[in-house]
């Protein structure tokens, strides 16, 4: 494999991130080859290995790195890292099985996730939908029945209240697992990372 090879195919692995992600790996192996100069390129070449394994470690990089910069952000973005740290995962040069597991595990983690949180929301809706019923009926109701009508106005305000405060909760609570769920695939990321360093350095 030549230069012009070598960065072609670390070119095309990284065609799915920002541009400017791009440019900045390439600019920085083009130096890589620049200081060691022409004769010392198969040797270049030799210790940086596969450019496909450079590149998925350039993704699984740019997916913690997003986690860095979204942590704490609304869960709109929390879930944006999620997704990226898959992705990085799937790049990063592990062996198979286990990039198979792992994001399966995250994917399942996150749809199940998904699937509670739309359950919960629905649920909220739908009871203060209700007790915003109940204080239309009882408005109703004022001329026919007082009492009544107090009752269903008042059952229908503390409705509200408790539901709108469960709302609350409940995003808080969602941002909560986003967040734990985020940095426990960082931490699978991170731990594979020091593996991959350890057992070169131990080569």
């Amino acid at each position: 494999m030549t230069r012009n090879e070598f960065m072609a195919v670390l070119r095309k692995e990284l065609k799915k991130l920002p541009q400017e992600e791009i440019d900045a790996a390439v600019d920085y192996y083009e130096e890589y080859f620049d200081e060691a100069g022409p004769e010392m390129e198969a040797q270049v070449i030799e210790e940086l290995g596969s450019p496909k394994k450079i590149a998925g470690q350039i993704k699984a990089d740019y997916a913690v790195r997003k986690l860095d910069e979204e942590e704490g952000s609304a869960a709109r973005k929390g879930l944006s890292a999620v997704w990226w740290v898959i992705i990085g995962i799937c790049s990063a040069p592990v062996s198979i099985p286990v990039a198979i597991v792992t994001a399966a595990l995250a994917i399942c983690g996150f749809a199940v996730l998904l699937a509670v949180v739309v359950s919960v929301f629905c649920g909220i809706v739908g009871m203060i939908i209700a007790s915003a019923g109940m204080i239309v009926i009882g408005v109703i109701s004022v001329p026919a029945a007082l009492s009544a009508a107090i009752l269903l106005i008042g059952g229908g305000l503390v409705g509200l209240a408790v539901f709108a405060l469960l709302g609350v909760l409940a995003v808080i609570g969602l941002r909560k697992m986003v967040t734990a769920m985020v940095r426990w695939l960082r931490h699978k990321n991170e731990t594979r990372k020091a593996n991959r360093i350890e057992g070169r350095n131990q080569g």
